[in-house]
């Protein structure tokens, strides 16, 4: 199912978003509305926008998983799939899908996600590591970065993920990077 998020969209932080807004948007033509950061596990925010609207599409950062119990973030997602037939679906099988699948099953310990740190089934165990822009290119091999490479590049340059989890990032930095 392809989903149409017209022209334009509008990214605001949940603390923005209001019902009158989410309207006044939907009229003058936007196709999109994005909730910045990570929503609660509860999705209000992404509830209120999907009832005050009809036809935009509602996008939302990832639920922070590490402070929000997957079994309720999955409910939540329940909820909205039964509020909201053929908009959003928890279904697996394709062909029994209705609206945009929200696949919550990886949010929670002891799925088979690979997160940063996380060591990979593989010859060598390689651990999936952080680098720094300036160490990306050609000759980089993920199987470079074994388990005492990774500990050794967190006594030199600390943990290069740690800003990550303090939220706030800003992509436009890096995408005029890539495009210049």
């Amino acid at each position: 199912m392809a989903v149409e998020l017209g022209r334009y969209g509008v990214w605001h932080g949940p603390q923005h978003w209001g019902p009158e807004l989410a309207v006044g948007l939907e009229q003058a033509g936007y196709g999109a509305l994005w909730l910045g950061a990570s929503p609660e596990a509860d999705l209000r925010d992404a509830e209120v926008l999907l009832a005050s609207t009809s036809s935009v599409a509602v996008g939302t950062s990832i639920v922070n998983m590490w402070k929000s119990p997957a079994a309720d973030v999955g409910a939540s997602y329940h909820r909205l799939e039964e509020e909201h037939p053929g908009l959003i679906t928890t279904e697996w099988l394709k062909k029994k899908r209705r609206g945009v699948l929200v696949d919550h099953r990886q949010n929670g310990h002891g799925k088979t996600l690979a997160s940063v740190y996380s060591v990979r089934p593989k010859p060598g165990a390689p651990v999936s590591t952080p680098l720094r822009w300036e160490e990306l290119g050609e000759k980089v091999r993920p199987r470079d970065f074994g388990m005492r490479e990774a500990l050794a590049r967190i006594e030199k340059h600390g943990d290069l993920f740690e800003p990550v989890l303090q939220g706030g990032q800003a992509l436009g930095p890096a995408l005029r990077s890539l495009r210049a």
